[in-house]
């Protein structure tokens, strides 16, 4: 049997998770004493599926953001695009006065560097709900307030890792097979929505797994979502299996029997 055995090392933390129609971030709640608490966000990217009109389109002067607010007013943010932001490449054609849907603007804010920005922290005191996550606009200089905003954000939320020994199995083979994949999985269980954040304390590409060199394995996290920066894993609430993938390469190694290669992947939850 061959098997690479994952050991884990799993981080608890608060944890919340808002996401709509519209794009995708992480919340922060870090309370302090009483009713107060550190609120910040990191900012994923916009779906390009949303169809909430850009209120930049034929704008002289506009500014969009993402914005937490507190009972509407805005607390923290995190720029997407300016004025005269715009693109012209293969996978990027449109600007901020161009673009008729947030949704069009998904491709620019990628562009800028904008996905995976974390916001500043500012302390407030949370006796006026509601918190949400919301699109920002300043027209001619003046806020015009949110829109396409995420659903209520609750306070506090709770995620457990039910099972921290993945096993990524690629099975008894020949000499003469040169390529195996295999799946294994850690098993979560979240009360709702959440982000967790992944990744492998070492590299794990083309790891050798024989004397000779010739035999290989990789891994890596799947869905993971793209071009954030950081590798984040969306996790529907209930119970779900975080899966990491293997991919073997045997280039006509002389290794024979069993071997394992023990790995440390970090799973955090925010």
């Amino acid at each position: 049997m061959k098997k690479i055995f994952l050991v884990l090392i799993i981080f608890f933390g608060g944890i919340n998770a808002a996401s709509s129609a519209n794009f995708e971030a992480i919340p922060r709640i870090e309370p302090t004493s009483g009713s107060y608490a550190f609120l910040s966000f990191t900012f994923l990217r916009i779906l390009p599926e949303s169809q909430e009109p850009n209120p930049c389109y034929g704008q002289r002067e506009c500014k969009l953001s993402v914005v937490m607010t507190l009972s509407n007013s805005p607390r923290v943010s995190v720029a997407l695009a300016e004025t005269n932001s715009s693109c012209n490449t293969a996978d990027c054609k449109t600007s901020t006065k161009t673009a008729k849907t947030m949704g069009e603007l998904a491709p620019l804010v990628r562009y800028l560097g904008r996905n995976g920005t974390n916001s500043t922290r500012d302390i407030n005191q949370l006796g006026t709900w509601p918190l949400r996550l919301c699109f920002g606009v300043a027209i001619n200089g003046k806020w015009s307030g949110p829109f396409g905003c995420s659903p209520e954000i609750p306070r506090t939320n709770s995620c457990d890792i039910l099972d921290t020994n993945a096993i990524v199995d690629f099975g008894s083979f020949s000499s003469d097979v040169t390529a195996r994949q295999a799946t294994g999985s850690i098993k979560v269980n979240c009360a709702s929505e959440a982000y967790l954040r992944v990744k492998f304390n070492s590299n794990v590409t083309n790891m050798s797994l024989s004397q000779d060199g010739r035999m290989t394995a990789s891994l890596k996290f799947r869905d993971l979502i793209t071009g954030v920066g950081e590798d984040y894993v969306k996790v529907p609430g209930g119970n779900r299996e975080i899966f990491i993938d293997g991919d073997l390469r045997n280039n006509n190694t002389s290794h024979t029997g069993p071997f394992s290669v023990p790995v440390v992947a970090i799973v955090e939850i925010i």
